[in-house]
Formats: C-alpha cells, structure tokens, sequence
C-alpha cells in the first residue's frame, strides 16, 4: 500500500514563492540558444518580438501580426 503524502511539507530548496521569483530572474537572464542566434542575425534593430517559431518582428509590427512574440532587448545592436 503507498504511504500517504504530508501535505504540508514545503519543495525542497525553499518556499513556492522564492522558486517562481528564482526562475523568472532566470529567464530573463539567459536567452534561448535560437533567439540569441536571431538577435545576433540583426544587429540593427534595438529591440525586436520574436516568436516561438523563430520570427522576428519590429517593435512596430501590429499586435494582430506577431501575436505571442517576445519583445526582446538586442544586446548586439549597432547603431
């Protein structure tokens, strides 16, 4: 027979609060290997929406056009 769970026991490495804050500073730290590919691609554009397909779009595009598109920071823009 399975031993039952303690319910109240909190995730190891801290409360659920402090995990969700660590792994959001996180993703905004690192990019994706293919979204920084993408930045890299187009080093003239200070900021761009990529996709989870891999389009880019300018800051400018309607939100209709690129739908859930992340607005990233181009750290390899050059003016």
């Amino acid at each position: 027979m399975a031993k039952p769970k303690n319910v109240s026991e909190e995730p190891k490495g801290g409360t659920t609060a402090e995990t969700v804050q660590n792994q959001s500073q996180t993703a905004t730290a690192e990019r994706p290997l293919k979204v920084d590919k993408i930045l890299k691609k187009y080093s003239t554009y200070q900021s761009l929406y990529i996709d989870s397909h891999g389009g880019a779009y300018t800051t400018d595009t309607p939100q209709q056009l690129r739908g859930s598109a992340i607005l990233y920071e181009n750290p390899y823009f050059k003016p």
